[in-house]
């Protein structure tokens, strides 16, 4: 006996006879454990070698994301530059900084091309400082700019960056004191 079919009707489920090899499968039956000894290691366990490796992760720890930020940076006045790229410096507060590592900020302008290759720019950078940042002096916050008209490589700003942040690092010890006006949290002082 057939089962009862209307061919116009698509979005209904067509019925299968009972009859079919494909419906009469036996229940999920799992496979039993091998005696094999390459399939039953005991479990990883993680030694001293393995958790000294670094990690080379870019979350949003690593990053200046607001304007105070950036102004705090930017109004210390601590730059050093290169033919690539110019890279402003400010030693991490506690309260801003969590992490001990440095922190990266972009800046770039329009002088330095379309929307391809500013994004273009700032894929570069971010891969850079994410490669580097272990080499890089820790609890500093960089601001880079990149310098128009120039396209470099990433393996050029890997090198920039860690040239350019041990010679921010030295500029920073010379000159603790911080410019007036300037007080924790990067806020103006009242006057």
């Amino acid at each position: 006996m057939q089962p009862r079919h209307d061919g116009h009707r698509r979005h209904q489920r067509r019925l299968v006879p009972p009859a079919d090899p494909r419906f009469n499968r036996p229940p999920f039956q799992p496979t039993p454990v091998s005696t094999d000894p390459r399939f039953n290691r005991p479990p990883f366990q993680p030694t001293m070698e393995h958790k000294k490796k670094p990690t080379y992760g870019f979350p949003k720890s690593a990053r200046l994301r607001n304007c105070f930020q950036f102004d705090r940076v930017f109004r210390r006045r601590c730059s050093a530059a290169d033919q690539w790229i110019v890279v402003y410096a400010c030693k991490a507060h506690h309260e801003d900084n969590s992490r001990t590592g440095p922190r990266l900020g972009l800046t770039v302008s329009r002088k330095c091309g379309n929307a391809v290759i500013r994004n273009r720019w700032k894929r570069a950078l971010r891969e850079a400082f994410r490669l580097v940042q272990h080499d890089l002096p820790p609890a500093i916050d960089f601001v880079v700019l990149p310098r128009p008209k120039a396209a470099p490589q990433v393996a050029q700003l890997q090198a920039s960056l860690k040239q350019l942040g041990l010679r921010l690092q030295g500029k920073l010890s010379i000159a603790t004191k911080p410019p007036p006006g300037l007080t924790v949290g990067g806020k103006k002082e009242k006057s």
